[in-house]
């Protein structure tokens, strides 16, 4: 991913909610299309312009956690697709 690239790098890297840049895309351009271009511009908007943003971290065992828990998941609904 992009954010684990420029957290390497040293840069600061916030998560913007896609309901934030979906809306700061919209005031900027007049219409919700969705193009690359825009979509980066109204993630930039947003990411330097609110304050509140949770900060990305590079942190490994979150990684394997959020592994584990997808498998987990998947192994629950395979379960309960093969008994129902």
């Amino acid at each position: 991913h992009i954010a684990n690239r420029l957290l390497a790098d040293g840069e600061e890297v916030v998560d913007v909610p896609p309901k934030l840049s979906a809306r700061a895309r919209v005031f900027a351009t007049g219409q919700g299309r969705k193009t690359d271009a825009t979509d980066a511009h109204s993630v930039a908007l947003v990411g330097t312009r609110m304050t509140g943003l949770r900060p990305v971290v590079n942190d490994e065992q979150l990684a394997v956690l959020r592994i584990l828990v997808d498998r987990r998941r998947s192994l629950g609904e395979d379960h309960t697709r093969m008994t129902s």
